[in-house]
C-alpha cells in the first residue's frame, strides 16, 4: 500500500461480470465501507451497477475538528484523504473500465465531507453525481468554483443535526455551493438529527440512475 493512501480496505458489495456504472460509498467516522455500501443496496435497481465501500484506516478520513473555528488538524488531513479518493476512483476506472461520468460518490457525515471534497477538488473526474448525507464543507470560504456543472450534487441535512450544526456548518456550505456555481439541490428537514433517510436514498438513486442510463 502506498504511503499516501489512508484507506484500510475496500469491498465490492454488489458485483457484476460486466458492470457499466458504480456507486462509491464513503462511511462516516467509526463506520465501515461495508456498512455504507449495504445502505444503498436496498434502493439500487440497476443490475450492472457496482457498489463499492471504502474503509479508512482508524475508521476516520481526517482528524476530528474541535469546532467550526478550530479545525486546523482536520483541514491538514483532508488533502491526503482527497488523494486517496482519487486513487480509488482511478482503480475503479482501470479495473472495471467504468468512466468517471458513470461513477457516483455517496457519503455520510465525515464521508459526506469527503464526497463534497471530491466534487470540489477532483475536477479531472466528471462524476455522475455526488450525494452528501449529514455532512458539510469544512472550509466553505475556500471552496473553488465549480469545474463540472454536469455533476449533480444532492445535499441532505436536518436542522437539528447535532454533529454538523445547521447555522454554523450547513448554511455556509449551502451558500458557498450556490455562489460557486455547483449544480446542487437540497433535501432539508426540520427534525431528523444526524441520520440518513430512506427518502433521501431514493432521491440520490434516482439522480444516479438517470445518469447511468
Amino acid at each position: 500500500m502506498k504511503k499516501k493512501e489512508i484507506y484500510l480496505k475496500w469491498c465490492v458489495y454488489k458485483e457484476h461480470p460486466e458492470p457499466t456504472s458504480c456507486i462509491l460509498a464513503l462511511p462516516g467516522r467509526g463506520q465501515s465501507g461495508f456498512h455504507m455500501a449495504s445502505t444503498y443496496l436496498s434502493v439500487t435497481n440497476s443490475p450492472k451497477t457496482l457498489i463499492i465501500g471504502v474503509t479508512p484506516i482508524g475508521f476516520q478520513w481526517y482528524p476530528m475538528p474541535k469546532g467550526p473555528y478550530d479545525q486546523y488538524d482536520a483541514l491538514n488531513g483532508l488533502g491526503i484523504a482527497v488523494k486517496t479518493i482519487d486513487d480509488v476512483v482511478n482503480r475503479i476506472i482501470e479495473k472495471y473500465n467504468i468512466p468517471a461520468d458513470k461513477i457516483s460518490i455517496v457519503g455520510y457525515s465525515a464521508g459526506g465531507v469527503m464526497a463534497l471534497m471530491a466534487a470540489a477538488h477532483l475536477p479531472q473526474h466528471n462524476f455522475a453525481s455526488i450525494t452528501c448525507h449529514a455532512g458539510t464543507v469544512l472550509s466553505p470560504d475556500e471552496l473553488p468554483d465549480c469545474a463540472n456543472t454536469e455533476t449533480e450534487l444532492l445535499i441532505c441535512h436536518s436542522q437539528d443535526d447535532n454533529c454538523f450544526d445547521w447555522r454554523s456548518r450547513y448554511m455556509p456550505t449551502r451558500e458557498a455551493l450556490r455562489k460557486k456555481g455547483y449544480n446542487v439541490q437540497f433535501s432539508e428537514r426540520r427534525e431528523g438529527g444526524h441520520s440518513i433517510f430512506y427518502d433521501d436514498l431514493k432521491k440520490a438513486t434516482n439522480i444516479m440512475e438517470s445518469k447511468f442510463g
